[in-house]
């Protein structure tokens, strides 16, 4: 059963935006922008938001102001990033330092931002939602399914996200069993550059959910072997892929297929693929750490409760 649950957003509720990630123009940030206005919500934004450090959105102390005001802000009832990029690793260390905040806020992002997800599904206990960043929404950017995707969601029309036609990628995945545990995951770089820290993700009775960008096979291959022996995978309900995009030799072949089958076919549990979710044209909202039930078979089917009180 989920404890921490967050409330469904109506119109003219406050949304606090943070930037822990790499910055991005107004071309990119103010469309989303807009078009969350246009759904009603007040967004709320730090007048210096965008002071570029390094590659960075901001220095790490005006950053921590930042989310330290988002977290614990009695009036906000939701969390958005920015966008993703690299940066948020350098905040773990500081947030494992605070107190859990006594309201559980939605809390929205992807890419870089899996560390966070990380965090507050371990260490929080925190519901969050693996979806579009403000960079990504706008218009011209997003499909109109994904955003009628993400309202649902956020406006609590629906309780469960359903993801169909599964396909499975070994002989546990093609067994017919229904299978329960949380999702947790998101980015697979990122999940793997947690490794060995405090925050290192635990596997055991979970359904992990991966998705990446731009990495070439070999990589995705190394970054799987790494959480293989390491044991990430010990215990694990399942693993569920979500798009891997990108990743083009200088041959024009594409390897990320193979190695993400070389992979399933190296585990003894269920490994699906087909999650519409990640950095492809079609970004759907996957919820983690909320109930969730994954149905194996020839046509799999993930059913996830999406957190909402």
């Amino acid at each position: 059963m989920l404890r921490n649950k967050w409330e469904i957003l109506r119109p003219g509720d406050i949304v606090d935006v943070i930037a822990p990630s790499s910055w991005c123009s107004k071309n990119e940030f103010r469309p989303g922008m807009e078009y969350l206005a246009s759904l009603g919500l007040e967004m709320r934004t730090p007048k210096n938001i965008f002071r570029p450090d390094f590659i960075y959105a901001n220095s790490i102390q005006d950053t921590i102001e930042h989310l330290r005001q988002a977290f614990y802000s009695p009036d906000s009832k939701a969390i958005w990033c920015a966008r993703g990029g690299a940066g948020t690793f350098r905040f773990l260390s500081e947030l494992k330092k605070w107190k859990v905040p006594r309201k559980t806020k939605m809390f929205i992002g992807l890419s870089d931002i899996t560390t966070f997800h990380i965090f507050l599904n371990q260490h929080w206990n925190w519901p969050t939602l693996h979806g579009p960043m403000i960079s990504m929404l706008g218009l011209k950017k997003a499909v109109a399914a994904e955003r009628k995707d993400l309202e649902r969601v956020i406006f609590g029309k629906i309780q469960t996200q359903v993801f169909s036609n599964l396909k499975p990628m070994n002989k546990y995945a093609q067994q017919g069993r229904i299978l329960r545990g949380p999702v947790l995951g998101g980015n697979l770089c990122l999940f793997q550059n947690s490794m060995g820290t405090p925050w290192q993700p635990r596997g055991n009775g979970k359904i992990l959910f991966f998705e990446d960008v731009d990495e070439r096979g070999y990589e995705v291959e190394r970054m799987l072997m790494h959480l293989e022996n390491a044991g990430i995978f010990r215990g694990v309900k399942a693993v569920v892929l979500g798009e891997f995009i990108g990743g083009t030799e200088k041959s024009g072949k594409n390897l990320v297929y193979v190695a993400l089958q070389r992979f399933a076919d190296r585990m003894k549990f269920p490994v699906l693929k087909g999650v519409k979710s990640g950095h492809g044209p079609l970004v759907r909202t996957l919820p983690l750490n909320t109930p969730a039930q994954l149905e194996t078979g020839k046509r799999g089917e993930l059913i996830v409760h999406t957190g909402a009180k």
